[in-house]
């Protein structure tokens, strides 16, 4: 959020809405990316590896999938940049899945999907 209290407002989550929505199958991996890099250091540790499986899956959920990113990003250093979670999630859609249904459904929900078509970007 942008005023940092631990909430969110309309305009707030109407902006998530609308980033969400808008963006294509590469630009939506980047969206994750940096809502994940929370320390806004250009990568995603282990850590906010596994907080955002555990966001997307549930607490313990997504197993076979934070194995995986985990074992990935180990061989990396201990951490992904961009190009390297970019690389992953091509080859590992399972990751972003739940993200990517969370769009189709607002998409539907939310004006309809041949709206979001004409203003992808």
């Amino acid at each position: 959020n942008f005023i940092c209290r631990g909430d969110v407002d309309f305009l707030e989550f109407m902006i998530s809405v609308w980033n969400v929505c808008t963006c294509r199958v590469d630009s939506l991996c980047n969206f994750a990316f940096d809502m994940y890099d929370l320390d806004s250091d250009g990568e995603l540790s282990v850590p906010e590896i596994e907080h955002m499986v555990w966001e997307f899956f549930g607490k313990g959920g997504g197993g076979r999938c934070l194995e995986d990113a985990t074992k990935y990003a180990e061989q990396r250093g201990g951490a992904m940049k961009l190009n390297a979670f970019i690389s992953f999630t091509a080859t590992h859609q399972y990751l972003m899945f739940p993200m990517f249904e969370l769009q189709q459904i607002l998409k539907k929900k939310i004006l309809g999907m041949r709206y979001w078509a004409a203003v992808e970007r």
